[in-house]
């Protein structure tokens, strides 16, 4: 890679970094490229030599977010990865953990989805019931990964606001996958049960990381 491209993708990261850190303080509604550009400190000139428009780096920005969420889930999962209970379950204890550690992207995504997205809501009740297909199935297909993790983060932005507004409550990993799991009708033993190996495979994989 040339130092032009080097200076160009640290550039282009400078203005993700803006835009998470604005969404996650003012919500995506609210954001404006003049927001961005002057926390990246650059002029609006850069971000259109990046960006088309505002709805496109909006789309990078949710597209960021999943890649870190969905990279911590699959190294926790490993050859698990296609489970849809245990995807769920892990998908919920990441979300805690990113709220633990990182409060930025903690925000963000409690600004991530639109309301359409949360549990109570008729687009949500759909994808709930094609999310229970695949649990059914005992497998998940690449499109209902997609959903999935929509509708856990739109699960999780609920529970961030009623649960864990500010810091994360010691069982806080248990109730969200608690939650998750009921929503979609998994039955009290099975939760009970996938809750348990979740919980042991996020703590494996914290010790990794240490």
């Amino acid at each position: 890679m040339s130092r032009y491209e080097r200076r160009k993708q640290r550039t282009r990261q400078a203005l993700l970094a803006a835009g998470l850190t604005a969404v996650a303080a003012h919500g995506p509604d609210d954001l404006t490229i003049a927001q961005v550009t002057e926390t990246a400190d650059v002029g609006l000139g850069t971000f259109y030599n990046h960006f088309p428009d505002r709805a496109a780096f909006l789309e990078e920005l949710w597209d960021m977010h999943f890649l870190i969420v969905d990279t911590d889930i699959d190294s926790v999962l490993g050859e698990h990865s296609r489970d849809p209970i245990l995807r769920f379950a892990v998908a919920a204890g990441i979300m805690v953990h990113h709220i633990r550690t990182d409060p930025i992207l903690a925000s963000f995504t409690a600004h991530a989805l639109g309301p359409e997205m949360e549990p109570d809501t008729h687009r949500a009740e759909l994808i709930r019931d094609t999310i229970r297909r695949g649990v059914a199935e005992g497998v998940f297909a690449d499109r209902d990964i997609e959903l999935s993790r929509r509708l856990t983060l739109g699960i999780t932005r609920q529970f961030i606001r009623h649960h864990v507004e500010t810091e994360p409550t010691e069982d806080a990993e248990k109730l969200l996958m608690d939650c998750v799991l009921m929503v979609l009708g998994v039955s009290d033993p099975e939760r009970e049960e996938n809750i348990c190996h979740s919980m042991q495979m996020l703590d494996s994989w914290r010790e990794t990381r240490r």
